[in-house]
C-alpha cells in the first residue's frame, strides 16, 4: 500500500486498524492484527482496547524487540507481556520525542465496547498530530477536538461509526487528512461513500 508522507512522519495502513507511523527517531503501530512477517520492528505500540483484531499476542510478538515500549488499558495488559504501560482516560506522556494523549473511545447506542473500556490516541511528532480514534462512536469529547492533522476514523458500522457518522465526524474537526478503517474484513463499509460525504476541502486518502 503507498503510504502517506506528511511533514516529518510516514504512515502506512498495513490493515484494518493497523498503522505503521514512521518519524526520523521513532516507528508506531497501533491496534497489530494479522501483521506480515517480517515487519519492521515497533518502538511503541499502542493498543486501543482488548478485542481479539486490536490486540493479538502472536501479532504483537512479531513486532517487539526488548526495548518496546506497550500502551494499552487494565483489560488489554492481561493478554500480553513485555514493557506495558497502562493509560487511562484522557491521559498523556510524553515517549521518544513524541506526545502521547488519549482520548475515550465507546459506543453510545449499542453494547460492544462500553465507555471506560478503550481508548483513541492523540501522537503529536513535534511537527504533525495524528488522532487514532480506535473503535468509537461520534462522542461528545470528539467533538472538542481541534488542530488534527491527520484523523484515523472507522467506518465500518455495527461496532463503530459508519460512513455517515464519521464523516459528520471529519466535517466538524475539519483535519487536513482523514484515513479510514476499520473495514472490509470483519465489518463493511464504504470508503468512496465516506469520502463522497466528506467536505472536499478534506484530503481523504483510501488507503485499503
Amino acid at each position: 500500500m503507498t503510504p502517506l508522507r506528511f511533514r516529518d512522519t510516514k504512515l502506512t495502513l498495513i490493515g484494518h486498524a493497523t498503522f505503521m507511523i514512521e518519524t526520523p527517531d521513532i516507528t508506531i503501530y497501533t491496534d497489530p492484527y494479522r501483521i506480515p512477517d517480517n515487519s519492521p520492528l515497533a518502538d511503541l505500540i499502542l493498543i486501543s482496547h482488548s478485542h481479539y483484531d486490536h490486540c493479538d499476542p502472536v501479532d504483537i510478538e512479531k513486532i517487539t524487540k526488548e526495548s518496546t515500549l506497550i500502551i494499552t488499558c487494565e483489560e488489554a495488559k492481561r493478554k500480553l507481556k513485555g514493557n506495558i504501560q497502562i493509560m487511562g482516560q484522557q491521559e498523556q506522556i510524553a515517549k521518544g520525542g513524541l506526545t502521547i494523549t488519549t482520548i475515550p473511545a465507546y459506543n453510545i447506542n449499542k453494547p460492544y465496547h462500553p465507555k471506560g473500556a478503550g481508548v483513541g490516541y492523540i501522537i503529536y511528532t513535534g511537527q504533525t498530530t495524528i488522532y487514532f480514534a480506535g473503535d468509537t462512536d461520534y462522542t461528545e469529547e470528539m467533538q472538542r477536538l481541534t488542530g488534527i492533522d491527520i484523523c484515523l476514523v472507522p467506518i465500518g458500522g455495527t461496532y463503530t461509526m459508519d460512513e455517515k457518522e464519521a464523516s459528520e465526524f471529519i466535517n466538524h474537526i475539519k483535519p487536513k487528512v482523514a484515513i479510514p478503517m476499520h473495514y472490509g474484513s470483519i465489518t463493511q463499509g464504504d470508503p468512496i461513500e465516506f469520502k463522497r460525504l466528506t467536505d472536499p476541502k478534506i484530503d481523504v486518502r483510501i488507503m485499503a
